[in-house]
């Protein structure tokens, strides 16, 4: 089914967001813009077919608010960053900035990636209707930045992504250089970058809005093992482990995958 939106702007184009924009250029359905603090991205969003933007909210010269946010759809791939001064606040502004522009230009509707951060230390299952309870100023500057899409009065689907790995991010190297897994027995919580690329076609192309979904792998191995075997397939000793977090949260994907039949190319092995 091809979808009515025909204009798109990816509001960060990093390493999720960049080759969204490339697999959405791909279809040669979509008229696309995309925005990047780093020169060499902008080429590339310009050598895929799409207008290279410099945004920096929430300083935002007009003529490329225009251009950025007069279009059907939103894609918002900005993470609050883990280490800035003040992240809520700051990140607070950029996302009411961003919405008061969304509304002076017209945007038909936004996709959020946030996290399944949001869920904080929660045990055993968690599903949409879990409670958050964000343990980190980032994941609380997440929660907050969900209530303003929510209020914002453009219809928004909330994408909650688990760890993300895939291309440069391999879950095999993450614990080389004499780390230790913690919490070795807890559940694994992760979803590849190219699932989640699929869903964010699946929301679009089915036009599944103001809704919120948990993006994740559907087994939850526990981490001693999962790490171990991701490791040993590079050639690579697997890390220390220490015990615990055998009660860790567990993240459903279960609603997209009935309401739109989302199905990840890559499930994780037990």
């Amino acid at each position: 089914m091809l979808s009515s939106i025909k204009t798109i702007t990816v509001l960060g184009c990093g390493w999720l967001g960049l080759p969204l924009l490339k697999n959405l250029a791909a279809s040669g359905y979509f008229h696309l813009r995309g925005s990047s603090r780093q020169a060499d991205r902008r080429r590339q969003i310009t050598a895929a077919g799409g207008r290279a933007l410099a945004i920096d909210l929430p300083q935002v010269v007009e003529a490329t608010a225009k251009l950025a946010f007069e279009v059907d759809l939103l894609i918002v791939t900005l993470p609050p960053g883990r280490r800035r001064e003040q992240v809520r606040e700051a990140y607070g502004q950029e996302i009411a900035e961003l919405i008061r522009l969304a509304k002076k230009y017209g945007t038909g509707q936004i996709i959020y990636t946030s996290s399944t951060g949001v869920y904080g230390h929660a045990k055993g299952l968690v599903d949409e209707q879990t409670p958050t309870n964000p343990q980190t100023e980032s994941a609380r500057a997440v929660v907050a930045a969900e209530a303003q899409f929510r209020d914002a009065g453009i219809p928004s689907t909330i994408l909650r992504l688990a760890g993300l790995f895939g291309p440069d991010r391999e879950p095999g190297r993450w614990f080389q250089g004499g780390k230790i897994i913690k919490n070795a027995d807890a559940p694994v919580n992760l979803v590849h970058q190219q699932d989640v690329i699929q869903a964010i076609g699946w929301v679009i192309a089915q036009g599944a809005w103001n809704k919120t979904y948990n993006l994740s792998a559907a087994l939850h191995p526990p981490k001693r093992n999962f790490y171990a075997a991701a490791a040993r397939k590079l050639g690579l000793e697997p890390a220390a482990a220490e015990a615990g977090g055998v009660d860790g949260k567990r993240v459903s994907s279960e609603k997209i995958r009935r309401e739109l039949g989302w199905q990840p190319a890559f499930e994780l092995d037990n």
